[in-house]
């Protein structure tokens, strides 16, 4: 007897529900192998077609899919063109900064945003649809320490993604 013949008797020894189902899964490979070798060849021909043509559909069915995925994006950029919210948070982050470097450079002291967002309130400033003005506060300390709130006005060209002017 084969070592591994030894090692497979202990092992099923010790283990007989699984050495039960060792034998099913064989049985049953077995039966599998037997079953496609004597297939004949029309039905193996068949098989690929059938094969082929579902693999076929599923390919159609992804390209379908991503041209649905692709109308529905172009509908919503669509309309996000012209909705100041939805353009303006888009590039609220970008505008935030401009205007932040601006408003640094404007303030002879300490200064500290008083909306928790910088600029949170968006509108278009002209028909276009091309400049979006963003409104926020800013509070200012003067050189006696203390502070003063006011309105700041930050306009962005969306289209050319050019910061314009700030207003304070």
């Amino acid at each position: 007897m084969s070592s591994m013949a030894g090692k497979f008797k202990i092992w099923a020894g010790k283990h007989p529900k699984l050495s039960f189902l060792l034998a099913v899964w064989a049985v049953l490979a077995i039966v599998g192998l037997v079953q496609e070798a004597i297939k004949s060849p029309e039905q193996r021909t068949a098989e690929m077609v059938a094969l082929a043509a579902r693999q076929a559909v599923r390919q159609e069915e992804q390209r379908v899919e991503d041209v649905r995925r692709a109308i529905e994006a172009q509908e919503e950029e669509a309309v996000c063109i012209v909705d100041a919210s939805c353009i303006g948070r888009r590039h609220q982050i970008e505008a935030g900064i401009w205007c932040d470097r601006e408003v640094a450079s404007a303030a002879n002291y300490a200064y500290e945003w008083a909306t928790v967002a910088k600029l949170p309130l968006m509108d278009w400033l002209d028909e276009n649809h091309s400049v979006i003005r963003y409104r926020g506060r800013v509070s200012f300390q003067n050189g006696f320490g203390a502070w003063s709130e006011r309105f700041v006005t930050c306009d962005f060209n969306v289209k050319e993604e050019v910061f314009l002017g700030l207003t304070l």
